[in-house]
């Protein structure tokens, strides 16, 4: 069964916002969550996010801790940052889709086999690899077999070697 996109634009998120907003949220009065929910709206509009049911929860929160005096901050600040943080972390995570993840991954597999191509290089391609994107050696491999890169046992020295071992080979 295919799935359906479902993409609601911000005036239909604002006012199913709005209609949660009229029912209040924990210890908060319906008119608190609407001045929080204005707040959140107005940000969001005037830095171009896309509205978000995580961030009017999120909101709601900040505003409670402000409001039980547990926070340094006003509660538009924390509500500001909050917003910061979501949109930061949507952005990485659209950037960091584990296609693209695979993708960045095969190409630094693909140099580390060119920088070191022989068997005799195979702990420093090893070494930079665990240190460059943190993963293990077996992902390596992986990302190397799904790149379509040559076998250890193919790899030669060095290119010279290579020309020579194939101007040995009969026929």
């Amino acid at each position: 069964m295919p799935l359906l996109g479902h993409e609601p634009s911000d005036e239909i998120l604002a006012a199913f916002m709005r209609s949660c907003a009229d029912r209040g949220y924990a210890d908060l009065s319906p008119a608190e969550c609407m001045q929080v929910l204005e707040f959140l709206i107005a940000e969001c509009r005037g830095c171009e996010y896309r509205l978000g049911l995580r961030a009017m929860g999120k909101a709601w929160q900040d505003y409670r801790q402000w409001k039980d005096e547990k926070a340094l901050r006003p509660w538009k600040e924390l509500v500001a940052s909050s917003l910061k943080r979501i949109v930061s972390a949507r952005a990485s995570e659209l950037v960091s889709s584990r296609e693209e993840t695979n993708r960045r991954e095969q190409e630094l597999a693909r140099g580390l086999f060119a920088r070191f191509p022989s068997r005799a290089e195979k702990d420093k391609r090893d070494k930079e690899w665990t240190t460059e994107p943190g993963k293990s050696v077996d992902t390596l491999y992986r990302r190397k077999r799904n790149s379509r890169l040559p076998r250890d046992q193919d790899l030669i020295g060095s290119p010279a070697e290579g020309v020579a071992k194939l101007q040995n080979c009969p026929g």
